[in-house]
């Protein structure tokens, strides 16, 4: 189940690591990476999805909390944890998009060349 999870928020089982290697196995994997940057677009909508219901999630729970002061309730802390989600959701938006933008830039230059 963690697993399948994994493979569903995280592009790594599609992406090569260009960073390792002989310099043509790194320019493979590079390549390789700038041929699949359109499966990251697919990445980048789970992860806004998931954030979005994340952050109506923390609408109602706020909702739901007394507001009478300063006690802390399970609804508090619900709120705070999937706070947390929406957190981690904003910088894998973040950096999965950046990593688009660069992968794009370098697949036109890769083109342009030809």
């Amino acid at each position: 189940m963690l697993e399948s999870l994994w493979n569903y928020y995280c592009p790594f089982g599609v992406m090569k690591d260009a960073s390792r290697g002989t310099l043509a196995e790194r320019a493979a994997a590079f390549r390789h990476n700038c041929q699949m940057r359109g499966c990251l677009a697919t990445y980048i909508q789970r992860w806004l999805v998931s954030g979005t219901i994340a952050l109506l999630l923390i609408a109602f729970f706020d909702i739901q909390s007394p507001q009478n002061g300063n006690a802390l309730s399970v609804f508090v802390v619900l709120a705070a944890l999937v706070g947390l989600f929406a957190s981690v959701a904003a910088c894998a938006i973040f950096v999965l998009s950046y990593a688009y933008a660069t992968l794009s830039y370098h697949a036109a230059q890769f083109r342009d060349r030809r």
